[in-house]
């Protein structure tokens, strides 16, 4: 039996919009990387990671290698801005993404329910956008499976899009 999820209305409307967003975005979108929320070389400029997290730059897509949550901007859901600003020195910025995906997601980072969503050992199985919205809908639908760990796709295949 799968373990129930414990987010709110507001951040399961959140989850289902970020899913939504992935799956709308091709199967070959190469500005995804379930390894990290956003590519490192992003932070060298902090205006543009403020304005990229605060507005999302204007753009219509990540515009840089983004985990599932790292897309939660380009799906209008954006950092607050006392979510930003944890200074690295050198002018550089890190958004507080345990923060964000807390507030915007109700799971709490790196806990099981964050890790079968968004965790980034699936960059080894399953590194795909849809293979991450669609474990996004497996977990709204029903949690967290017991058997996640084995990073096996056939547990949400069925929530899997037409490439």
């Amino acid at each position: 039996m799968p373990k129930t999820n414990t987010t709110s209305a507001d951040t399961r409307v959140n989850l289902a919009t970020l899913a939504s967003e992935l799956e709308a975005l091709p199967a070959d979108y190469a500005q995804f990387e379930m390894d990290s929320f956003i590519d490192g070389d992003t932070y060298r400029n902090s205006e543009a990671i403020k304005q990229y997290l605060l507005t999302n730059g204007g753009v219509a897509s990540c515009g840089t290698s983004a985990c599932a949550v790292g897309h939660g901007p380009s799906a209008g859901l954006f950092f607050k801005a006392d979510e930003i600003g944890i200074d690295l020195g050198d002018d550089e910025l890190l958004p507080d993404w345990s923060k964000y995906v807390r507030r915007v997601f109700g799971v709490a980072a790196f806990s099981d329910d964050f890790n079968f969503m968004f965790g980034g050992n699936w960059h080894d199985y399953d590194n795909t956008v849809h293979g991450a919205a669609a474990r996004i809908r497996y977990y709204l639908a029903r949690g967290v499976p017991e058997a996640y760990r084995a990073y096996d796709s056939s547990i949400y295949q069925e929530y899997l899009i037409d490439a």
